[in-house]
This record gives C-alpha cells, sequence and structure tokens, in this order.
C-alpha cells in the first residue's frame, strides 16, 4: 500500500467524497458561503454544477453539518424517474403514506409535514445528487415544490448538484419558469495551475503527508493530467 511508502495515515484520493478533505479556501469556500447563507436564509432553490471531481457532493456533505440537529435531509444520490417518483420518496422519507397518489393530495400532504417541521423550529432540505441526469417534468415538480411557502417562509430548501450539462438543461427555452424560481446558482470552475497545486497539498497533509513527494517534474504531469484550465 503507497500509504506506508509516503507515510501518510489514509488514502488521500477515495472515490467516496469525504468531508474532511473539503478544500475550504478560494472559490469553494465562496461558494460554500454563498450556498449555507442561501439556505440557512430559507430562500429555497439552490443549483450547483462542475465537472467530475470539482467537489460537489463533498461540499453538500459540509454544507448540511452547518445545520442543526432538527434539519430533515432528504437524500436522492440519483434523481427520480418522474414526478410522481420524486413526491412519493419525499413523502416516505417524511414519515408518510399518502391515502392517494393524485399529485394535489400527495402535495398537500407534504405540505401539511413541512408546516409541522417548521413549527417546530425544524428544517428540511432535500439534495438531489447527479442532477445534469434529471428530466423535465421531475424539474417542474421541484419548481412547484420550490413553490411551497408560508408567508415569506420557503417551507423545503432544495439543493440540485450536477455536471455542467445541468446548465444547458436549464438555459432551454422552455426552462424559464424554472430559471426564475432559482434563488442561488453557483458553476465550479477548473482549476488553474496553482489551486490544484494547492489542493493535492491540502489533501496530502490531511492525509498525514507532506507534498514534498513531488518533484517539479511531478507537478507538471500532475497538472496535466488535471487538466488545468
Amino acid at each position: 500500500m503507497y500509504t506506508e511508502h509516503f507515510g501518510l495515515k489514509m488514502l488521500p484520493f477515495e472515490n467516496v467524497p469525504d468531508p474532511v478533505f473539503f478544500f475550504d479556501e478560494g472559490e469553494h469556500a465562496r461558494i460554500r458561503q454563498r450556498i449555507t447563507e442561501s439556505l440557512k436564509a430559507g430562500r429555497g432553490l439552490v443549483v450547483v454544477t462542475g465537472s467530475i471531481g470539482s467537489g460537489k457532493t463533498t461540499l453538500s456533505q459540509m454544507i448540511k453539518s452547518y445545520f442543526s440537529s432538527k434539519l430533515q435531509l432528504i437524500w436522492m444520490a440519483m434523481p427520480p424517474v418522474n414526478r410522481m417518483d420524486l413526491y412519493m420518496f419525499i413523502a416516505r422519507e417524511l414519515g408518510l403514506t399518502p391515502s392517494s397518489t393524485e399529485t394535489v393530495f400527495v402535495i398537500n400532504e407534504i405540505r401539511d409535514a413541512l408546516l409541522k417541521i417548521n413549527s417546530e423550529d425544524g428544517k428540511c432540505m432535500i439534495i438531489i445528487d447527479e442532477s445534469h441526469m434529471i428530466a423535465d417534468d421531475v424539474l417542474d415538480a421541484i419548481r412547484i415544490l420550490n413553490n411551497l411557502e408560508e408567508g415569506s417562509l420557503k417551507l423545503i430548501q432544495i439543493l440540485l448538484l450536477g455536471q455542467d450539462e445541468l446548465m444547458d438543461i436549464i438555459k432551454r427555452p422552455e426552462m424559464e419558469p424554472f430559471r426564475q424560481r432559482i434563488a442561488t446558482l453557483e458553476m465550479i470552475g477548473k482549476m488553474d495551475t496553482d489551486r490544484i497545486k494547492k489542493y493535492v497539498s491540502h489533501r496530502i497533509q490531511i492525509a498525514g503527508g507532506d507534498d514534498s513527494i513531488f518533484s517539479e517534474t511531478g507537478w507538471e504531469a500532475l497538472c496535466k493530467a488535471f487538466g488545468s484550465g
């Protein structure tokens, strides 16, 4: 195992996102702060896009740690196939057994449950990962959920995470009603050479190592493989 060779306490680059390694500097820190503020303020729909490996999922794990134990978190690793699957999944996560599969009745039951959560000083947040694969009718269902309000308060906070293709989807003319509901939109950009070095050094140090394990030639090869922009 290369951890022993380089004197590391853990693997610095695992496929499973780990908030311990979150690179909370520069653009990532700014985006994390903006998203957290938006969700805490109850503004509703937040969309984050970025390429594979840009830290979207780890970012979402960091964000949820800023909320109290009263947070009712609904996590979807993949978007549902259709709008009713979304509504029924949320209903089940809220402990509901809808008496009907008619959309209006399911939404009313969800709204009542959300009102109860908010009346007890709680919050409900749904996070949908891989949202670049989302169907149009699911986006419309999300728009409807985002419209659930009590006064000026959004009853559910929604965070969509997706690759850059998600931006192409929501830019389409027919998505105008959805775009108008987005409270915060963030795009995680490509890292330049300097940020790649800082990012890699950060992860190695968290893992108990020293970035001196890379020669200058090694850094150049790493940045090229990373695809700095």
